[in-house]
């Protein structure tokens, strides 16, 4: 098996950055491309002329602002010879990972789980398990460390 395209959604979390870290090792193993993502969520509502974004314009410009940040941050930390391309997309974040993904042909998702919890999670859902669920490609969930303050040994 090769692995050409990896996608990388990343939010500015500890986790989105866990994930970062995964797809910069395996982009490494496998010589392939490095795709990040920043999705930038506006919700529409309908009126009476037509779907209206419930956000306002700018709302989109501050969090477009935030992804770059983000995306410029997290690149940083990448190797030298990990060049990532950097996107930043509209639309919610679940289905719109699994339409890039699908669009750019990419053979891997590599994502951070929140760890919203068994009762948040059934009531809101996650965009990781969707993404599990409807992706047409393999997806690696990724947890950030969780650091004991007094392991045992």
């Amino acid at each position: 098996m090769k692995i050409h395209k990896i996608l990388v959604p990343v939010d500015g979390s500890a986790a989105s950055f866990a994930a970062f870290q995964w797809a910069c090792e395996l982009a490494q193993t496998f010589g392939a491309q490095l795709h990040m993502v920043y999705m930038v969520h506006v919700r529409w509502e309908n009126s009476g002329i037509g779907r209206m974004p419930i956000s306002g314009s700018t709302e989109e410009s501050d969090a477009r602002k935030e992804g770059l940040r983000v995306i410029k941050e997290f690149s940083g930390h990448a190797p030298s010879d990990i060049q990532p391309i950097q996107l930043i997309a509209v639309g919610p974040p679940a289905e719109g990972i699994v339409h890039l993904a699908h669009s750019i042909g990419v053979d891997l998702i590599i994502m951070g789980n929140r760890g919203l919890g068994m009762v948040k999670g059934l009531a809101f859902g996650s965009v990781s398990s969707y993404v599990l669920k409807h992706a047409n490609c393999p997806v690696l969930v990724t947890k950030e460390k969780i650091q004991k303050e007094n392991p045992v040994c």
